[in-house]
């Protein structure tokens, strides 16, 4: 299982993210980031880890995400569009049980300089707003109640020490997530921008 948290504040974009995979009954530590680096895009990936190795063989993606200066939405849409080829080609049928729908299998979260959007089932995509904490996966509950209560307490903690407090929280009442935990950021692009569907979702199947 995985656990993505992204929160967009004060002209940045945090993100963090565990490195437990679980395969049936069995749990080990993935020796790199659910996060892939592309440009100045950040893809986690969430779900079967059959999802996110067909993205590190099949490229054709990285030449939709733009760089630096040229990020869009349509960029993301189509790169969503991209990840449901990519499935189609291989031939993988995502496993589906009655805990977990098959679309938990092939989802993930885009941090960008254009914002935090989530996909799930390679169909919809959510555009996220700034300040809206977005949690991901196993343990996203327990990521969110943390954030919650600790913007109830108030204090003097950095989103990056809050973010560690609900990987933490995340780690330690969800089974399916486990450290080392990674985190990171994206500055976010100056001037305004489009909300296309806040708190939405667009189908693009």
């Amino acid at each position: 299982m995985t656990l993505l948290l992204a929160i967009e504040k004060d002209d940045k974009i945090h993100y963090a993210g565990d490195r437990c995979e679980t395969t049936s009954y069995t749990k080990r530590t993935l020796p790199h980031s659910k996060w892939i680096p592309h440009r100045g895009w950040r893809i986690g990936l969430a779900g079967s880890s059959k999802f996110g190795s067909l993205l590190m063989t099949d490229s054709r993606w990285r030449s939709i995400l733009g760089p630096s200066g040229e990020e869009s939405v349509e960029q993301v849409f189509a790169f969503v569009r991209c990840c449901q080829e990519i499935i189609a080609a291989d031939g993988w049928h995502p496993e589906k049980s009655d805990r977990y729908p098959a679309q938990f299998n092939t989802s993930g979260m885009i941090v960008s300089p254009i914002g935090v959007f989530s996909f799930c089932s390679a169909f919809s995509v959510y555009q996220h707003g700034p300040g809206e904490f977005v949690a991901m996966g196993s343990g996203a509950d327990f990521a969110v109640g943390c954030w919650e209560a600790c913007q109830q307490i108030g204090g003097k903690r950095t989103t990056d020490q809050i973010l560690a407090l609900c990987m933490e929280a995340g780690a330690k009442y969800a089974g399916g997530v486990s450290g080392p935990f990674d985190y990171g950021y994206v500055e976010v692009r100056n001037g305004s921008r489009s909300m296309i569907w806040e708190g939405g979702a667009n189908k693009i199947g």
